[in-house]
């Protein structure tokens, strides 16, 4: 069996705009991996969000089969949301790593804005 392959995928310097107005779609940042063995076994994300109440926010990650995991819910008491490495765990393992990977940001609450600064997943996988 060959060993695990790992890739780091960034986007380009956009800034993706978090709308305040409560939408359940969010705001959407995506990747696309490629060149990956068959699934994914770990995903590290490395995030950086501000917006004026953080609290409102839910963020998740999205695989290319379309599973969300939800790596920030709401929490109290933060001014800006940065993680650097931050493993995400609950993919199923069974599913490919190759595809459009999703950042989402949702406002649950109007009346305050933000930004998706910057993200990158690193991505480790193996064959199935």
């Amino acid at each position: 069996m060959p060993a695990a392959t790992t890739v780091t995928v960034q986007p380009g310097h956009t800034l993706w705009e978090i709308a305040a107005d409560a939408n359940p779609n969010g705001a959407d940042a995506t990747i696309v991996a490629y060149g990956l063995t068959t699934v994914s076994t770990d995903v590290a994300l490395d995030l950086h969000i501000t917006h004026e109440r953080p609290s409102d926010l839910v963020v998740s990650v999205i695989n290319p089969e379309g599973t969300e995991v939800v790596v920030f819910d709401k929490k109290q008491g933060v001014n800006e949301i940065f993680f650097d490495s931050l493993p995400v765990e609950g993919f199923p393992g069974d599913e490919s790593a190759n595809g459009v990977w999703t950042v989402r940001a949702v406002d649950t609450k109007t009346g305050s804005t933000g930004i998706i600064r910057s993200f990158s997943l690193t991505i480790t996988s193996r064959w199935d």
